[in-house]
C-alpha cells in the first residue's frame, strides 16, 4: 500500500504543477489502454478513493484513476518478472580522481530501531 500511496502523492504534485486544457483531459485512446488484473484494478481504485477522501483536489477526481491505471506498473505481490531491458550503467572516473572514503552515516534512533527490527 505504501508504494501506491507514494505514487499517488507524486501524481498529486504533478497534477498541481501542470496546467491542462480540456482536450488533454479526454479519455485515452484504445492504444493507450492497459489491461490490469481485477485484483490490481480494484486495489488501485480503492487507493484512489482513499486519496480523494484525504483531500485530493476534487477537480481531478475523474483524471486520477485514468492516470493511475494508464501504465502497467502496479503489482499486488512480487514475482519472477523478467529483467528490465535497459543498458548496463557505466561509471567512469574523472582523470586524476582521488579515492575517498566516507564516514559511517549517523541515523536517528527511530530509524536505527527500524533497521534492526526489519528482519
Amino acid at each position: 500500500e505504501s508504494t501506491f500511496r507514494g505514487s499517488l502523492t507524486y501524481w498529486r504534485c504533478h497534477l498541481r504543477l501542470t496546467r491542462r486544457t480540456k482536450t488533454d483531459l479526454d479519455d485515452p485512446t484504445a492504444e493507450d489502454a492497459v489491461q490490469h488484473d481485477e485484483e490490481v484494478r480494484d486495489g488501485m481504485l480503492e487507493l484512489v478513493e482513499k486519496e480523494i477522501a484525504d483531500g485530493f483536489a476534487l477537480s481531478f477526481k475523474q483524471e486520477l484513476p485514468r492516470i493511475a491505471l494508464r501504465f502497467d506498473l502496479w503489482r499486488t505481490r512480487l514475482g519472477a518478472d523478467p529483467p528490465a531491458k535497459v543498458p548496463p550503467m557505466r561509471i567512469r572516473l574523472k582523470p586524476n580522481a582521488k579515492s575517498y572514503r566516507s564516514k559511517a552515516r549517523k541515523y536517528p534512533p527511530n530509524v536505527r530501531r527500524c533497521y534492526w527490527n526489519h528482519d
